[in-house]
């Protein structure tokens, strides 16, 4: 499921065709997914992706589009041999998706209507499953 879709990157730019500086559509297609999976990779330690809640897609949405953008960008300057600075005069968007997933990841930045993965996989000892009791004794070696 793609957090943003093609023309939401088109809106990104003005006057912004895909044959006059050779991206094609289907390799913005591309980048959605392999950002949107960059997304997932970071935001599914913490919730069940991909993400369903209408909060939820708006926050991504906005995540997958600065990625997007910032990679298309980053392509531009090198055909068109201008910098980035000179075709945008936004900050780095890269650095601002990446803040975002990093305050997700951290807890800073709650998805409140996502749903919070289950730890499946957890640590786990015989002593745990089979309920024996922990018992730390004063002045006694146990181990």
């Amino acid at each position: 499921m793609a957090y943003c879709t093609n023309s939401d990157i088109q809106s990104e730019f003005k006057n912004l065709t895909y044959t006059s500086n050779g991206i094609t559509s289907a390799e913005v297609d591309g980048f959605i997914e392999q950002e949107d999976a960059f997304i997932d990779g970071i935001i599914g330690l913490k919730y069940v992706v991909p993400a369903t809640g209408t909060y939820t897609l708006r926050i991504l949405k906005t995540i997958s589009i600065q990625l997007v953008v910032s990679r298309i960008k980053r392509i531009l300057a090198v055909k068109t041999g201008r910098p980035e600075l000179d075709q945008d005069s936004s900050s780095n968007l890269f650095a601002m998706a990446k803040t975002k997933l990093d305050d997700i990841a951290e807890g800073r930045l709650i998805l409140s209507d996502a749903t919070l993965a289950e730890a499946n996989d957890g640590v786990d000892s015989f002593a745990v499953s089979d309920d024996i009791k922990h018992v730390v004794k004063r002045d006694e070696q146990q181990w």
